[in-house]
């Protein structure tokens, strides 16, 4: 408890200044800054931070235009009422999610092998415990291109993305590795003990046209189980790379990549998102930063089938009644990325009037039914 203290103390000069600059911003008073994230932190649940780094700073938003919005901390504790936390590892861990997914016939990347600090297995089922095993199936099994990534990982963090180079195997960054250099690394990993060795998936070409990158890039989709057994989609967002990045995470605009609001029902891509430079608010860009294409009022492909694939998987997935889902857009159709337990809100002015009280009254429903 002194820890956590300690730690607001030490990070208030900061978040001082970031006020002040916020003020400055909105040419309004630091006074009435500091009124706006009270009144956010009390009626949504919003740290200071998430307010300075949302459109919801400004003084002049209209009380009704915040409704509709909540904190991650608020909103962990409505999850934690909805999804018991014996169950969580159905989404969690990605090596549980993928074989659960398979089983009940729901689209997701090819699962290759799953590797452990004690062992593994691969998709045929064999066990695998020694070095000698590994380095034999690394050489000799694995494609010649394919995504590593952390089985208990959040926001794109230590996924990589490796290509075979003659023997050896070739990551992202241009690093070489050996078949048993490359299982070593993943053996002493300083963060993260289990990984999954999993097919690349790509975009569907026009999303690839769209941003001009052939890293995936996912739409979310938070769905909640009402208790007659409807679902609800809270919101649909689309994460968008910028520049050479692997991962489409915006990581609160510390990555460079961007998003867009889409339209739940249509698919539609209704307004660029980009964290401002100083990270005070959001910027909305005119076009996609990369190719110069305009793509609000895009309609993303797949879209009918990928509502009804998180729909059918909200369903699969109970006892956890909301999940924010992952759905990557291919070519061939919607294929599920991941699943969260504990997803993010997406808190920001860029909707619609319409979808501004559609949230507003899930968000009465969803709080509401946790009670």
């Amino acid at each position: 408890m002194l820890a956590g203290v300690g730690n607001r103390i030490r990070t208030f000069p900061g978040l001082a200044v970031r006020l002040e600059r916020a003020a400055r911003r909105f040419n309004v008073s630091s006074a009435a800054i500091w009124k706006r994230v009270i009144v956010l932190w009390y009626r949504y649940g919003f740290s200071p931070d998430e307010v300075i780094d949302s459109d919801h700073a400004d003084p002049h938003v209209s009380p009704r235009d915040d409704a509709g919005s909540i904190g991650k901390r608020r909103l962990i504790q409505y999850q934690r009422r909805f999804n018991p936390t014996q169950w969580e590892s159905l989404v969690e861990d990605k090596a549980v999610f993928y074989t659960y997914c398979r089983s009940m016939g729901l689209p997701v990347p090819a699962l290759y092998a799953v590797v452990d600090r004690k062992g593994g297995w691969t998709a045929s089922g064999k066990v695998i415990t020694a070095r000698a095993e590994w380095k034999r199936y690394f050489k000799n099994d694995l494609p010649q291109e394919f995504i590593i990534k952390p089985a208990d990982g959040v926001y794109g963090r230590g996924v990589n993305l490796y290509r075979r180079k003659g023997v050896l195997f070739e990551d992202r960054s241009g690093r070489l590795f050996s078949a048993e250099s490359l299982y070593d690394s993943l053996q002493t990993d300083p963060t993260f003990k289990r990984f999954v060795i999993q097919e690349r998936v790509y975009n569907h070409p026009e999303i690839q046209r769209l941003t001009g990158t052939k890293s995936l890039q996912t739409a979310r989709m938070p769905t909640w189980v009402t208790k007659d057994g409807q679902v609800e989609v809270y919101y649909a967002s689309f994460k968008l790379i910028v520049g050479n990045n692997l991962i489409d995470n915006t990581d609160s605009g510390r990555t460079g990549n961007i998003s867009s609001a889409v339209d739940p029902d249509s698919g539609v891509l209704t307004a660029i998102i980009a964290q401002s430079p100083d990270r005070i608010g959001y910027d909305v860009p005119p076009v996609h930063p990369v190719t110069g294409i305009n793509i609000a009022g895009t309609a993303l492909p797949h879209w009918s089938a990928a509502r009804q694939l998180v729909e059918r998987a909200a369903h699969l997935f109970l006892p956890l009644r909301t999940i924010g889902w992952d759905v990557a857009l291919t070519a061939n159709g919607p294929v599920l990325m991941e699943g969260n337990a504990w997803w993010d809100p997406f808190n920001h002015l860029r909707w619609s009037e319409r979808r501004k009280r559609e949230r507003e009254r899930f968000m009465r429903r969803f709080t509401r039914d946790s009670l």
